[in-house]
């Protein structure tokens, strides 16, 4: 026969259900005290994003001083299961420093006297030893990697050398990706390892969350403000995909050092720029953003990475194609980006199509018998090279 605690009502809900534990009584009796009490017990976010309207900012502090602090158990000593969710996902979102944390955390509400109060029981996958460990490891390799900055950088400079630094020094962590496929099933360490900046930095392997993380976790030494942002890409898997917004002099944009980060066929490494500062416009050409993300209406290109860097065509004139390519060709490769997918096919047909690529002196003097070109998946990049 089935039993349910009698006197104080303990609620654990977990991803599979809810489950009441104790001293029991009658499975009927329990129902009645969930029906009595449901508003009161507490349930258990299962996204990574938060919508920003239902964040307790005294309860972010609790949470975040016990997370810091690596406790076990948190008590709240209020009903604050209308926040929790929210608040919790908030304080992982803004620190990427709590690396040790996974999702897979539990809350629990009792009910005394008309009382209530709640226990959170955050999930580390590292024990106390191997998260000092790790903190002085990140602490040292983040001095290294910041040491590199010119002290009279420019706030583009300095989010340029951090989203270089990462793409160069991290390859994507594929047999996590793979693991991590929203099953829901038990993941190891390694993927969670791969998911935070620990992974990104310390073991040079990550998954999309472990390159935004690291990415804010830098820029927060720097004084610049980013942060992390939840959805999908379209065309891509269910299981979701996350980058970054920043600000650089008074305007955001968004910044994906995954995508910036891709793999040739010969599994070499490459550094790309295509989705770094771009608007909101412009990325939602390939992601989706979460639901409950509040947008923040980038639409700024000045420090977009082509526009800042004259790879730039607002308005198609072969001239001025071809003009970019003559300067910026001495290393067998160019990149050029256009408004529209149209005016770059204007240039595809100009470049390759009609060969007029053979009568730019910068391409000729490399004495080559091919010349490679791809487009971006956004349509509007188009790279020509002297190599695959």
């Amino acid at each position: 026969m089935k039993k349910f605690l009698l006197g104080v009502l303990i609620a654990v809900v977990t991803f599979v259900g809810i489950y009441f534990i104790g001293d029991y009584i009658d499975g009927k009796k329990a129902e009645e005290y969930y029906k009595q009490y449901k508003d009161k017990i507490s349930r258990i976010n299962t996204t990574d994003s938060y919508d920003g309207k239902n964040v307790d900012e005294s309860l972010y502090e609790v949470l975040e001083k016990g997370i810091k602090n690596r406790e076990k158990k948190i008590v709240i000593e209020y009903d604050c299961s209308s926040e929790i969710f929210d608040t919790y996902a908030k304080v992982l979102s803004d620190h990427p420093e709590f690396f040790w944390v996974t999702r897979g955390s539990k809350y629990s509400s009792s009910v005394k006297n008309k009382d209530i109060t709640i226990t959170f029981t955050p999930e580390y996958y590292m024990s106390e030893d191997d998260i000092e460990a790790a903190q002085k490891a990140l602490n040292n390799i983040k001095g290294n990697i910041l040491s590199g900055i010119n002290k009279t950088a420019s706030d583009y400079e300095k989010v340029l050398y951090v989203h270089d630094y990462i793409v160069n020094n991290t390859v994507y962590d594929s047999s996590s990706a793979e693991e991590n496929d929203g099953s829901g099933k038990m993941l190891s360490d390694n993927v969670y390892e791969s998911a935070s900046v620990y992974g990104c930095l310390i073991n040079g392997k990550a998954i999309c969350t472990g390159y935004a993380a690291a990415f804010q976790y830098l820029l927060n030494d720097l004084d610049i403000e980013s942060g992390r942002v939840s959805g999908y890409t379209i065309g891509g898997s269910d299981v979701g995909h996350q980058w970054n917004y920043v600000k650089v002099s008074g305007e955001y944009y968004y910044i994906d050092t995954t995508w910036d980060d891709p793999v040739n066929e010969d599994s070499s490494q490459v550094l790309r720029h295509t989705y770094f500062l771009v608007t909101e416009k412009e990325l939602e050409m390939t992601h989706i953003f979460s639901p409950s993300f509040e947008k923040l209406g980038c639409d700024s290109t000045t420090y977009n990475y082509y526009v800042y860097n004259g790879l730039y065509v607002d308005v198609y004139n072969y001239k001025t194609v071809t003009d970019i390519i003559s300067r910026n060709f001495a290393d067998g490769e160019v990149e050029i980006k256009f408004s529209s997918a149209e005016d770059l096919n204007k240039a595809q047909k100009q470049l390759i199509d009609n060969k007029g690529i053979w009568n730019i002196y910068a391409v000729k003097k490399h004495n080559l018998k091919t010349v490679y070109h791809s487009k971006s998946k956004n349509g509007l990049i188009l790279r020509i090279s002297s190599g695959k």
